[in-house]
């Protein structure tokens, strides 16, 4: 006698849904198909991750933990036993990788699948957690958990919570984290970020950190060639366009750039397009005549 089997196929129609084909035990039964919370659609996020440029071994976790959780979803509304899901997370990576832009979409996303109730995101730093005096870190901590629960805790610069000094409140805003991550593990996914030498000496400082954060994910930097594509994107963002010329001259300072320790990679790039749309404008604005498809052209010069 055979056992069921599960099959995954995306439905084309209007509102798009990954469906579970459940088949029976006899191969003449019909076969009959449920739709993965019909209620809600998380296949439109995961379509949003998909369109950032690079990223790849990011975003196939990202698929597996959807597929993953929204199963158990579905076993649970079915009355099957499903284990107590803790997403709690790292994310490990120079600036300007997509941590914060992930951690957005991955609101939207289990919210969507239905682990968390709220599409919430809230993003703090060392500021919002630890007090300046004795007993007031706690209760600050605790005032931004209860902000977010429900949704996505996103703790940027993560490692600067602990510091080697001795009377420093830090350690007692990490003990409160975990705690309530702890107790809430179903109400709230936090998300501790930061550069991947530090991130790494910061988990390794608590054993509770690492075992109550399953999910570590490593943010590589973009190529050369992911940066280009970025910078002609953001350029698009403001109705611009690049010449060949502009390309070359980002590629080689790229290159250049990309040698130097903690590199912004994304964020690099947007100041280079912020940059040059500045020097264009003062450019255009000192001449007196200009063809009209210059006003949207980025040039070489302008970098």
């Amino acid at each position: 006698m055979s056992q069921n089997t599960l099959t995954f196929t995306y439905k084309p129609s209007a509102q798009p849904g990954i469906a579970m084909r459940v088949t029976g035990q006899s191969a003449a039964a019909p076969q009959q198909e449920l739709t993965v919370l019909p209620e809600q659609n998380y296949e439109q996020a995961l379509k949003e991750l998909d369109k950032l440029i690079g990223l790849e071994p990011i975003k196939s976790t990202i698929h597996e933990l959807a597929h993953y959780t929204a199963v158990q979803q579905y076993r649970k509304k079915q009355g099957y036993k499903t284990p107590s899901m803790s997403m709690h997370m790292a994310f490990l990576g120079n600036p300007g990788t997509g941590k914060t832009t992930v951690a957005r979409l991955l609101a939207k996303l289990f919210h969507r699948i239905g682990i968390l109730k709220e599409e919430k995101f809230r993003e703090v730093s060392r500021v919002n957690l630890v007090g300046n005096y004795v007993g007031h870190t706690a209760k600050d901590t605790m005032s931004v958990l209860q902000e977010a629960k429900g949704g996505v805790l996103f703790i940027d610069e993560a490692y600067s919570l602990i510091r080697d000094n001795p009377n420093d409140f830090g350690m007692e805003a990490v003990e409160t984290l975990l705690k309530y991550m702890e107790d809430h593990r179903n109400d709230i996914i936090v998300i501790f970020a930061g550069y991947r030498e530090p991130m790494i000496k910061f988990l390794a400082s608590n054993p509770g950190l690492v075992s109550r954060i399953p999910y570590q994910l490593h943010f590589p930097d973009y190529t050369v060639e992911e940066l280009l594509l970025i910078a002609g994107h953001i350029a698009r963002e403001y109705d611009y366009h690049v010449s060949s010329g502009y390309q070359k001259a980002l590629v080689n300072l790229c290159f250049r750039e990309k040698q130097k320790a903690n590199f912004s990679n994304a964020r690099f790039v947007r100041n280079c397009i912020e940059k040059s749309i500045r020097k264009q404008n003062v450019r255009l604005a000192k001449t007196t005549v200009f063809r009209a498809e210059e006003l949207n052209l980025l040039q070489a010069e302008d970098l």
